[in-house]
């Protein structure tokens, strides 16, 4: 095998860079930035071995890989926004804050991807109120608590306690798709399963939900990686 190489999963295309060290115990690996991986390579595995630790770490791989979509800071960089990249960015060091939203342009003090993360943030806390408000009294559904959370494998949750849970992230994509998450956690305030019933109660909105879940799938990579 080559010191560098590349590997197709699901589409994807990873690079690593062997690096064989004599000490070293076990295989392992980190990111070095974008699609390229190190691999650390102990003495005596062979390319097969290499091969499969590769392929047994390819769910890790696929998580870690950094979107060139990834959002780079810059003045007048387009953020994405519901689906778009909708909200243009200023650097204005007079703010008094660390960031104001007005008419689709975000004005930050300093250009910070942690400022961003707190108007995302915000706008998510609105947004998804509003959104929740609207399927809990077209349901006649009431929940006790809703959170905003940093999550980056599910993006919503419902307890027995009736608490809603929504990641923030969810507010890059379009309202359909979001609106199918909250949708399908209201549904849980009903049915604290996926059972046939709570099936027939999110389509019973929703007729293509079987489509809005698979393209909150397919943006999943994207929105773990964007910021």
């Amino acid at each position: 095998m080559k010191s560098t190489f590349q590997v197709v999963l699901d589409n994807q295309i990873v690079e690593f860079k062997e690096k064989r060290t004599p000490n070293l115990r076990r295989l392992s690996m980190r990111l070095l930035g974008g699609n390229l991986f190190q691999l650390n390579i102990p003495p005596g595995i062979t390319d097969d071995q290499t091969m499969s630790f590769v392929e047994q770490n390819k769910l890790w791989l696929l998580k870690n890989v950094q979107s060139d979509e990834a959002l780079k800071l810059s003045h007048k960089a387009r953020l994405q926004f519901l689906g778009s990249p909708s909200v243009e960015l200023y650097l204005d060091s007079d703010l008094h804050k660390k960031f104001h939203f007005e008419q689709d342009i975000l004005f930050l003090k300093q250009l910070e991807k942690s400022c961003v993360v707190e108007f995302y943030k915000e706008q998510a806390k609105k947004f998804f109120k509003l959104r929740l408000d609207y399927y809990t009294q077209l349901s006649c559904l009431e929940y006790n608590e809703f959170r905003i959370k940093d999550t980056k494998t599910r993006f919503g949750s419902c307890s027995s306690m009736k608490n809603i849970n929504l990641s923030w992230r969810l507010i890059l994509l379009p309202q359909s798709l979001i609106d199918y998450v909250v949708w399908h956690e209201v549904c849980h305030l009903r049915y604290m399963d996926h059972s046939k019933n709570f099936w027939n109660l999110v389509e019973s909105q929703m007729p293509d939900y079987k489509y809005r879940q698979a393209q909150v799938r397919k943006m999943q990579g994207f929105i773990t990686t964007y910021i």
